[in-house]
């Protein structure tokens, strides 16, 4: 219905309204995409389907790539969500999530352009401790990558430092998660 709209987000007359007309045209589940610090600002999320938050906390104070660091980041964050989805009564869905691979980008997950060094192994550690800690969650409803791009290059920041997963180890911890297989490179130094 919107994604992190937080200036009118706050509005849930006019929201319920938007989400109403919505149902009148279409059967599928509906969201709102709510930024990580916005979700609890939220007043209609029992008009939607799901609770939809781009999930982009900061998990560190600096660079890691140590998977069980991470996972024990996401842990209160879980815990939170976890009780905000039972209080709510509707499933969560990262609606956004996603690091580029750059040394850092577990420190500000939403920002591009962190460093020029790259971070595959650091960006594989984020991949790997969202899906370990989430993955079986019943009030977890998935997650949507940010962002998969088949065209390298072709975006304001170097495939090699982007968020695409594709290409880099952190498609290798996708594969391994979820069942595919393909070759993928082996993890590179940074």
């Amino acid at each position: 219905m919107g994604t992190e709209l937080a200036g009118v987000c706050g509005d849930t007359e006019a929201w319920t309204r938007v989400v109403d007309t919505a149902r009148d045209h279409y059967d599928g589940s509906l969201t709102y995409a709510a930024n990580y610090d916005e979700y609890r600002k939220i007043r209609f999320w029992k008009e939607l389907d799901l609770i939809g938050v781009d999930a982009y906390w900061p998990l560190s104070g600096r660079p890691t790539a140590d998977t069980a660091r991470l996972r024990r980041a996401w842990q209160p964050i879980a815990e939170e969500l976890a009780a905000f989805a039972r209080r709510q009564d509707r499933r969560i869905l990262f609606t956004e999530a996603g690091y580029v691979s750059q040394r850092g980008s577990t420190t500000a997950p939403y920002a591009w352009d962190l460093s020029d060094r790259g971070g595959e192994a650091e960006q594989a550690a984020a991949y790997r401790a969202l899906l370990e800690t989430f993955t079986g969650r019943d009030w977890w409803a998935g997650v949507c990558w940010w962002m998969w791009d088949d065209w390298p290059d072709s975006g304001e920041t170097p495939a090699k430092l982007a968020y695409t997963p594709h290409g880099k180890p952190a498609e290798r911890v996708l594969r391994e998660t979820w069942g595919a297989s393909r070759d993928v490179p082996e993890e590179t130094s940074s």
